[in-house]
């Protein structure tokens, strides 16, 4: 009996012992499986996140590109109205006396001696805006007005003596070199067109250029003229 007794304690044993060893088993693989499952939601919501944030920035991004197409459009739609106005008003002949038509624009100038802000104040008071010129076309145009130009001439040639701004010189004989620096804060004579710009130096030929306030830099030197025009 005695001897049957310790076989069944021992057989009591190793049972428990592998009844243990299977239970840590299967924790350890209740775990692992918790881990990997762990895993996977998180792999799985980073890949979620990502996917929402590209397709939020594309989302964005088509706005942003509608937006500019629909601004563009716009400023076509401004630009057809405004050529269809000036055209309308060429037919009646209503655009204001004394403006000078060229293309699809009609340019004035302004009898008041001025200074830039107060000559670009003065085109806006008329419904108009700054010229620019962007080719020798347009600049042998301004020339053939023959009167002084209040305007920004950005960085001019030599910056000599801060003379930022531009008069026509009509006694020299060469029609696209008749442009004399002028300091900005020195009003114009008589005949000063109420207009002014800034514009970007290129040795080649005229260059494109855009209304600024005088003094702003924008690099070496400049060219170009610009009139009151109405519309632009």
């Amino acid at each position: 009996d005695q001897l049957q007794r310790e076989k069944d304690q021992e057989r009591l044993v190793t049972e428990r012992k592998t009844s243990y060893r299977e239970r840590e088993t299967s924790y350890r693989e209740r775990d692992q499986l918790q881990r990997e499952k762990d895993q996977l939601q998180r792999e799985r919501l980073v890949t979620e996140r990502e996917t929402s944030y590209r397709e939020r920035n594309t989302r964005y991004r088509e706005k942003d590109q509608l937006q500019r197409e629909k601004d563009q459009l716009q400023r076509e739609k401004d630009q057809l109205q405004r050529e269809i106005e000036t055209l309308d008003m060429i037919i009646r002949g209503s655009y204001p006396q004394g403006w000078r038509i060229f293309k699809t624009s009609s340019y004035g100038v302004s009898s008041e001696k001025k200074f830039w802000a107060e000559s670009r104040q003065d085109c806006r008071e008329r419904g108009a805006d700054l010229v620019i010129v962007n080719n020798e076309e347009d600049q042998r145009f301004i020339n053939g007005i023959n009167a002084g130009v209040c305007l920004d001439w950005d960085g001019q040639p030599n910056n000599l003596g801060d003379q930022d701004c531009v008069e026509f010189n009509s006694h020299r004989s060469t029609p696209l070199s008749v442009w004399n620096d002028k300091v900005c804060s020195i009003p114009l004579l008589a005949g000063c067109l109420s207009v002014g710009c800034s514009f970007r130096w290129s040795p080649g030929g005229p260059a494109a250029a855009s209304p600024s306030v005088p003094g702003q830099r924008h690099g070496a030197g400049a060219t170009g003229a610009a009139h009151c025009g109405y519309p632009q």
